[in-house]
């Protein structure tokens, strides 16, 4: 099976956030989806893309720390697993060191994927 074909059905995922995405309660609507998801990518960099992000690849992004909330709620009453979420309310966006932008130069360097 190839790998946007495990992405789109969450194969290989948690089962804390297989069960987050299948979840049919009202704080449900305010889950955007997992990092994995949220991002397209040439397939010539998508195992470049996936060694680099790793599990990352399976953090849930939620609209606010309040649907995180319940959705963390959920699981641990129903004994559903683990996941790490993503509430955009909490984020806090970082600029790209200037001390490491001499590392988008070195030889072999494609771009950054930020």
């Amino acid at each position: 099976m190839c790998w946007k074909t495990l992405l789109k059905e969450h194969e290989g995922f948690g089962h804390g956030v297989r069960s987050v995405l299948n979840n049919r309660a009202p704080w449900r609507s305010k889950i955007i989806g997992v990092v994995a998801d949220l991002f397209k990518v040439e397939d010539k960099y998508a195992v470049a893309m996936e060694t680099a992000l790793g599990a990352a690849l399976q953090n849930i992004v939620t609209r606010d720390a309040d649907s995180a909330k319940a959705a963390i709620k959920d699981l641990k009453i129903n004994k559903s697993g683990r996941a790490t979420f993503l509430p955009l309310d909490t984020l806090r966006i970082r600029d790209f060191p200037e001390r490491h932008k001499a590392v988008l130069h070195a030889n072999g360097v494609l771009g950054c994927g930020c």
